[in-house]
């Protein structure tokens, strides 16, 4: 591409500013700091302006919206930092303003779509691995016992409810090479093969309790 594409043009009455505006509004940072700056302006934008098109539709209220996002600071780890996101819903029956802190997981995301759709996987003739969270969003229940399994190269995982985890980590050729050093280096265990947290007083994952001696 010669030209950055300008996907505002698909969007002439939603009231969505071009991408230079929401560029010449960060324009007080610099470097990767604006880029991370511009890229939460034009989020906040744009769904704001899906919002507003929803709401002018009049099918606002009856459209579930979820906000999410793929890795965190740690790309490429299974460290907090790097499987952590966001995860933000709007929808009927959901609580507004409600904060949950049962961790779930990306794969629970099918299984929750589809109980508000009312529709099973067996009406599909499919099946899931995860588990819908609808009850945990709509305030039936207040948490789940379920824990979180994560992957990442050779790095494996459990987060618990309570707030412990403990992961498995690869070592010798099965060693994670993915993120770089700057991120390793936050970890003073990083490459230790057992690895246990309390993410409850250790968010940072910084004390390995799992650490032999």
């Amino acid at each position: 591409l010669t030209v950055p594409p300008n996907l505002t043009r698909y969007c002439t009455a939603c009231g969505m500013p071009s991408r230079a505006s929401i560029w010449d509004e960060s324009s007080e940072f610099n470097g990767r700091d604006r880029s991370f700056v511009a890229s939460t302006i034009w989020l906040d934008r744009s769904l704001g302006s899906i919002l507003a098109q929803l709401e002018t539709a009049g099918t606002l209220d009856s459209t579930v919206v979820i906000v999410t996002s793929d890795n965190g600071h740690s790309k490429g780890t299974a460290m907090e930092q790097g499987v952590r996101v966001p995860l933000v819903v709007r929808g009927p029956g959901v609580v507004a303003g409600a904060q949950v802190a049962t961790p779930v997981a990306g794969v629970d995301l099918l299984p929750t779509l589809l109980e508000f759709a009312e529709v099973t996987p067996e009406d599909l003739g499919c099946d899931t691995d995860g588990k819908s969270w609808l009850k945990l969003a709509t305030g039936e229940i207040p948490s789940r016992e379920d824990p979180v399994f994560v992957e990442m190269a050779f790095d494996r995982a459990v987060i618990w409810p309570n707030g412990t985890k403990v992961m498995l980590a690869g070592t010798g050729d099965k060693a994670n090479a993915l993120p770089e050093e700057s991120v390793s280096d936050l970890y003073p265990n990083w490459g230790a093969e057992l690895q246990v947290y309390d993410l409850t007083s250790d968010p940072g994952e910084q004390a390995n309790l799992g650490a032999a001696g």
